[in-house]
């Protein structure tokens, strides 16, 4: 009896750790994020498929770095994967940047940095609430 109820648990364990692991395929990722922009920034049907291979080719340049510094990192792999990331992202940047309008543009650049702003406040409540008083 121990024995089935130990099988059941660790198969219930293994299904669940799996179904966690499960990872979205760069397609699905990039049609979510071009349909938030095309809803956000009232793109055209030209501009959202631009946008939509700018945003699978950052995903996927970006995947290969993250698996290539996957795993504990020493302060020089860290800086490096930074900058990597860096500058995959800046070349995003300058690739939406000759899709969008100026005002498409603007509108995407104060999008993006409500969010990080929002993040950063985030950040500063979860480390101000985990310090001991």
């Amino acid at each position: 009896m121990k024995k089935n109820i130990f099988i059941t648990i660790s198969i219930l364990l293994l299904f669940c750790t799996l179904s966690a692991q499960t990872v979205r395929k760069p397609e699905d990722r990039a049609k979510e994020e071009t349909d938030n922009l095309i809803s956000q920034l009232s793109l055209s049907s030209d501009q959202g498929t631009k946008v939509y291979d700018a945003v699978l080719d950052r995903i996927k340049q970006m995947d290969v770095v993250i698996k290539k510094y996957s795993g504990s990192l020493t302060q020089d792999q860290s800086k490096a994967r930074g900058d990597e990331l860096k500058a995959i992202r800046s070349k995003f940047e300058t690739k939406l940047k000759t899709i969008f309008t100026p005002q498409q543009y603007d509108t995407w650049l104060k999008e993006k940095n409500n969010r990080k702003d929002k993040v950063v406040v985030k950040d500063n409540a979860v480390n101000n609430n985990s310090k001991p008083k």
